[in-house]
C-alpha cells in the first residue's frame, strides 16, 4: 500500500510542468507529442473543410511574420507552422502543436500584396495574372497624421501640387452632417407647421361640433330633460366617437 502511494506522488510530479508565462507549476495531462498528434488531426481537417491558399506570395510572407512573432514565445517545445485558409472574413485561430491559421481575409488589412490577393483571389494561370497585375490601380489611399500639423498643411500640399485629392474624414463629415442639417431644419420647420394647421383644423372641426347639437340641447332641456342626463348623453356620444377613433389610429399608425 505504501509503495502504491508513492508511486502514485512519483507520477503525479511527473505530470507537473511549469507553466512558461507565469512560471508556476502546473498540471499537464496531455503531452507534447500527444499535443502534436491532435493538432495535425485537427490541421487536416481545416485544410479539408476550410482549404488552404497555396501563393507563392503570400506563404512565405505569412511565415516570417509568423516566425518573428513565436521567436518571442516563451514555449520552446513548440515548433510553429503558419498557414493562410481561404475564407473572406477577417479571422485567424491556433491549434494545439503550434499550428496556426490565418484568413485571407486578415491579410487585406496588412500589405499591398495581401490586398491584391484578396480581391483576385488565387490566379494560377501566369498570363491570366500578368494582365491582372498590368491592369491594377490604386484609388484610395487611408494616411495616419503622425502630427497635428500634417493634418492641416498635408492634404492642402496634396491638393495643391498633385492631380491627387486629398480629404480629411473628420472635416468632411462635419460638412456634410452641415448640408444635411440644413434639410432636416427645413423639414422640421414644414413639419410644424403642417401640425399647427392640424391643430387648428383640429380645434375649428370640434368647435363646430359643439355648437350643432346646441338646438336639440334646448329641446330636451324644454321637454323636461334635467341638465346631468343632458351631460351625460353628451360624454357618452363623445365617448362612442373617441375610441373608435383612437382605435383606428393606432390600427392605421402601426399596421
Amino acid at each position: 500500500m505504501k509503495h502504491a502511494v508513492v508511486l502514485a506522488v512519483l507520477a503525479l510530479l511527473d505530470a507537473c510542468t511549469r507553466n512558461p508565462v507565469s512560471g508556476r507549476p502546473e498540471l499537464t495531462v496531455m503531452s507534447a507529442a500527444t499535443e502534436r498528434r491532435i493538432g495535425a488531426e485537427q490541421a487536416a481537417e481545416v485544410a479539408r473543410t476550410i482549404g488552404l491558399v497555396d501563393d507563392p506570395r503570400l506563404g512565405p510572407y505569412v511565415q516570417d511574420v509568423g516566425q518573428r512573432v513565436a521567436a518571442r514565445s516563451p514555449r520552446r517545445d513548440v515548433r510553429y507552422t503558419f498557414a493562410v485558409v481561404d475564407m473572406a472574413e477577417p479571422n485567424a485561430f491556433a491549434l494545439p502543436g503550434g499550428e496556426v491559421f490565418v484568413s485571407r481575409g486578415l491579410l487585406v488589412l496588412v500589405n499591398s500584396e495581401s490586398v491584391w490577393f484578396v480581391h483576385e483571389g488565387n490566379i494560377t494561370d501566369p498570363e491570366e495574372k500578368k494582365v491582372i497585375e498590368d491592369e491594377r490601380q490604386v484609388t484610395v489611399l487611408l494616411v495616419q497624421y503622425a502630427t497635428p500639423l500634417a493634418a492641416v498643411s498635408l492634404p492642402r500640399k496634396i491638393n495643391a501640387e498633385t492631380n491627387m485629392q486629398a480629404a480629411s474624414p473628420a472635416y468632411e463629415t462635419a460638412l456634410l452632417f452641415r448640408m444635411i442639417g440644413v434639410g432636416a431644419d427645413v423639414i422640421r420647420a414644414f413639419g410644424g407647421v403642417v401640425l399647427a394647421t392640424a391643430a387648428l383644423s383640429l380645434f375649428i372641426a370640434l368647435y363646430h361640433a359643439l355648437n350643432e347639437p346646441a338646438y336639440d340641447i334646448a329641446v330636451l332641456r324644454t321637454l323636461g330633460a334635467r341638465p346631468v342626463s343632458i351631460a351625460m348623453m353628451l360624454m357618452l356620444e363623445a365617448l362612442i366617437l373617441a375610441v373608435p377613433g383612437g382605435l383606428l389610429g393606432l390600427l392605421l399608425a402601426h399596421g
